[in-house]
């Protein structure tokens, strides 16, 4: 099993780093705490803010598909890469 992490802010929350904190923080616990060699996310295309929070955190496209009916980018990122 590969964890998949995520978000949702207000609209009134965007633009404060609230996202790349809290995706900063999940990060670490899944890696140091909780032992998971690899996270994903998995991100709308057309959601470019979502897709720049996770490249901040050095994750990179590892595959496209679609769920409930949207085209998204799958994310992922080896706790190996940050060590």
């Amino acid at each position: 099993m590969t964890p998949e992490f995520g978000y949702l802010l207000a609209h009134s929350a965007w633009g404060y780093g609230y996202a790349t904190e809290a995706a900063l923080a999940v990060r670490r616990h899944a890696f140091e705490t909780l032992a998971y060699p690899r996270v994903i996310a998995l991100i709308r295309r057309e959601n470019t803010r979502s897709q720049a929070v996770v490249l901040r955190l050095g994750m990179r496209i590892i595959a496209e598909t679609t769920y409930v009916g949207l085209a998204h980018r799958v994310y992922g990122l080896d706790s190996a890469a940050i060590a």
